[in-house]
């Protein structure tokens, strides 16, 4: 299960954490300072695909603009692109990753970001990402989504309150990766 951050709010069992900005594809941003961040798959992305076998990010010095593949997962011969979601130079990737993939989904906003940008117009990229509310708005949303899918396609129900599980693609045999990327992940971007 996915550790949460300090200040982070759960929205039908997915971490949104306080101070992050998201994007519509489901990658995180984490300003670090004036031009750098940090960035990673959110919870929501985590706990519909689950623990990935491995994580291929964007190089170090490869320029990158918003939308453009910046890294991928593959889990049991599978693959799923995230986008970027702001321009700028890939710096550091996460090294941890390759030994441990799995942080991806235990700690995504923590120890399982996925690499570090240099951005020279980090303060104008930012106004294309959701923030806070619209952050809050979003995921609810999504979660909203999924929770309708799941009862439909595998006849489960959430209204007992349950939270989202750690690995639906794991778990729910009957549902295809394809048909979730394309439903929750490819969708978005």
């Amino acid at each position: 299960l996915a550790v949460s951050v300090a200040g982070a709010k759960e929205i039908g069992g997915v971490n949104l954490p306080v101070g992050y900005y998201l994007h519509p594809g489901h990658t995180w941003l984490k300003v670090e300072d004036q031009n750098h961040v940090r960035i990673g798959m959110d919870d929501f992305a985590s706990r519909l695909l689950g623990p990935p076998d491995e994580i291929e990010p964007r190089l170090i010095g490869k320029q990158v603009r918003p939308g453009d593949k910046l890294f991928s997962i593959f889990r049991d011969g599978n693959l799923a692109e995230f986008p970027s979601p702001v321009n700028g130079v890939v710096t550091d990737t996460n090294a941890s990753l390759r030994r441990q993939p799995e942080l991806l989904n235990q700690e995504p906003y923590t120890n399982g970001w996925v690499l570090r940008l240099h951005c020279a117009n980090l303060r104008q990229d930012l106004r294309g990402l959701m923030f806070m509310d619209s952050a809050e708005s979003f995921m609810n949303g999504r979660v909203e989504t999924l929770y309708d899918f799941l009862e439909k396609e595998t006849g489960l129900m959430a209204a007992d309150g349950g939270s989202l599980g750690s690995d639906l693609y794991g778990n729910l045999p009957d549902l295809s990766w394809n048909r979730l990327l394309t439903e929750f992940i490819s969708a978005e971007t």
